[in-house]
Formats: C-alpha cells, structure tokens, sequence
C-alpha cells in the first residue's frame, strides 16, 4: 500500500507525463512507454477479480497490431461498429479505431433474432463500412433467421483472431484535427425507425 506522499508523487508524475497530450491516443502511448507492466484494465466478471489484465504496454501493442488490421482494410474517418460482449476486447477495438482514424460505433451484440432490427438501423445510419467482433459473437448472429445478404455482405473483422503476419510497427499514426469525430454512440431511443 502506498503512503500518502508516495500517492501524492505518483499523482504529479502522471500528471507531467500526460502535460500536453492532445488524444487518447498520446495518454496510451506515454503510458505504454513510461509504465509498461503497470495494469491498465482489469475485467471483472461479475464483481470476481480475476487475471483477465492488460498492462500499458500489453494495450499499446494490441492495439497498433489491430489498428494496422483497420488501416489496411478502411480510409481514415470510416465507420466501424463493435460489437462486444463485456471484457477487453472491446477496449482493444476503441483503441484501434482511434489509432487508426477510424469512427467507432459501439453496439451491443444482438442476443436473438428480435434485436437484429436495432443493429440494422445502427449500421444503415451510421454508414459502417466494417464490423469489428470476436469469432463467437460473429457466429452467433450468422445463425440468427433473418439473416439477410445486406448484412452478411458487410465486411467482418473478427479481432479475437491474431494475424501473425501483422506487424505493430507497421502502425502509421493518422493525422487528425481535435474536432474529428471520435466516436458515434446511439441510444436505445435513437435506433428507431
């Protein structure tokens, strides 16, 4: 446990190291370089701790390799939807869309059929080029009934599959200006017809 100084130069340490960053993206970064092995996000699964971390360092990395995955596949200030069931790859999926000057749509899977309704309208008002998910979440709606060629014909990035042949150093920080859209996030009141 840290004393009350010891928190206190933690606290001014931080807050030179973030002194002048101007995104998200520069905070990660100046973390990732000055406290690599230092926890960043912990999932809880219902309140139980459990080892399921990301350090700086581990999220800086993940993040570019996904974000080279983005750059490669959509143009800067696309939309992409994530869709993610609570846990780290979706802090995963936000930071790579900022990374790579990608919108993010974040939506909630759709558990049934019932629910694919509210995802159409997300993606047709959002004009989403591409969805980013995990490989089960993918399968589960590909079983939905109403599946339709619209939606199947969107392009998928399942995220929770490592392309090893993607190298982060690859990562181009895209050049963006403060008042570019970051992310789009819709209500349930606002996906109605």
């Amino acid at each position: 446990m840290l004393s009350n100084r010891q928190e206190s130069d933690t606290f001014n340490d931080d807050v030179l190291l973030l002194d002048g960053a101007m995104s998200l993206v520069d905070v990660l970064q100046r973390r990732a370089a000055n406290h690599p092995n230092k926890t960043a996000y912990t999932f809880l699964d219902y309140g139980v701790i459990s080892q399921n971390n990301l350090t700086y360092g581990e999220l800086d990395a993940n993040v570019k390799q996904l974000a080279v995955r983005l750059q490669q596949r959509v143009g800067l200030g696309e939309r992409a939807v994530l869709l993610y069931p609570p846990g780290l790859d979706y802090i995963v999926a936000f930071f790579a869309c900022l990374y790579a000057g990608v919108i993010a749509v974040p939506a909630y899977p759709p558990s049934n059929n019932r629910h694919m309704p509210r995802l159409r309208a997300i993606l047709d008002d959002s004009k989403a080029t591409l969805i980013l998910t995990t490989q089960q979440v993918e399968g589960n709606i590909r079983q939905f009934p109403d599946m339709t060629d619209d939606l199947l014909g969107k392009h998928w990035l399942q995220t929770d599959i490592v392309e090893r042949s993607i190298d982060a150093s690859a990562w181009c920080p895209p050049i963006l200006q403060a008042n570019d859209l970051a992310f789009l996030q819709y209500t349930s009141g606002s996906t109605g017809d």
